[in-house]
């Protein structure tokens, strides 16, 4: 039995990346505009690591692509090879980028709006590049087995009306993407992007208890920002807990906020029988990672994640997508 992704591309090129789908019968994707990017031997990051997920693709997995072949339908692919052995690195000549390419072809298409895709619409809106659709799995075989005539019938005007929104926001999302993030950059400094991200985290996860734990206690527990999660099989109030410290550096970081949160690791209070840490993140609101290599060795060392610029950048487009979606 097949798994199922969404696969999303840069739909600024949309052109080119049909022709390469129909004509060479290969998917390509962003942030491999330099030979270091190259996922098997790779000496540049610069976004271009989130692509190794990819590599999980198997021969015969069905992956959806939005905007692909028109900015109001979805296009329906299928891996030719493993991800992970089909895989090439070759820099388009003209574009100077979308050096990753993996092995596929098109299986059909169809508009967002049609009856068959019910649920379906509403994960195909999520802003990652690469996402898990094996929950509707049942719906994409139907999709699949309809004739693509049903598939790309044009329906009354309030699906229009939502697939011209939905192509738009398609088309700009890289546009967005870096414009919020300079405009929260100029804003916030220091210790204001705490108050700062524990507000749109508030927004992203409503359900979860997100607060602003720095101050004199911070010395104890070393986060900035915790968000605490709720045990979905207790009735008291047992919590898994994520730990975050927030640094408004740039360039060359040293081990210290990594040091701090791990004193998460001690809190009694998060590690108890009633609460349980699950993870400790540090975020770097400015820092590029292949400027830190050893930062993130030591990291994960320690068992913290990071999140870099570029990360925060697709987190605060998360987030306003969650808003605003």
């Amino acid at each position: 039995m097949p798994n199922y992704f969404g696969y999303r591309i840069d739909t600024s090129n949309r052109e080119f990346f049909q022709k390469e789908l129909q004509k060479h019968k290969r998917l390509r994707q962003g942030w491999g505009y330099d030979p270091g990017q190259d996922l098997r031997n790779m000496t540049v990051n610069e976004g271009a690591s989130r692509n190794r997920s990819m590599f999980k693709v198997k021969q015969g997995d069905i992956l959806l692509v939005p905007g692909l072949c028109s900015p109001d339908t979805v296009a329906i692919v299928r891996a030719t090879q493993d991800f992970a052995t089909g895989y090439r690195f070759e820099i388009d000549p003209t574009l100077k980028d979308f050096g990753h390419i993996f092995p596929a072809e098109y299986v059909t298409e169809f508009r967002r709006h049609n009856s068959l895709v019910g649920k379906l619409k509403a994960s195909l809106r999520t802003p990652m590049r690469f996402w898990s659709l094996n929950d509707f799995a049942e719906t994409i075989e139907k999709l699949i087995a309809a004739p693509r005539e049903s598939l790309l019938e044009v329906k009354d005007y309030v699906d229009r009306y939502e697939e011209i929104e939905e192509s738009v926001f398609d088309l700009f999302a890289n546009e967005i993407k870096s414009k919020l993030y300079e405009k929260m950059y100029s804003q916030f400094s220091e210790s204001e992007w705490e108050f700062a991200l524990v507000h749109g985290l508030r927004k992203l996860y409503p359900h979860y208890k997100v607060e602003r734990v720095g101050g004199k206690i911070e010395k104890d527990h070393g986060a900035d920002i915790v968000i605490k999660i709720p045990s979905p099989l207790t009735y008291d109030e047992s919590y898994y807990i994520i730990a975050i410290q927030v640094k408004d550096y740039t360039k060359v970081v040293g081990y210290g906020p990594i040091d701090q949160v791990s004193k998460a690791d001690s809190y009694d209070e998060w590690e108890n029988e009633q609460n349980k840490l699950l993870e400790k993140w540090v975020i770097l609101t400015g820092c590029e990672k292949q400027l830190n290599l050893e930062f993130e060795q030591y990291a994960a060392s320690k068992n913290v994640k990071v999140i870099w610029g570029n990360d925060l950048k697709e987190l605060l487009y998360n987030i306003a997508m969650k808003a605003n979606g």
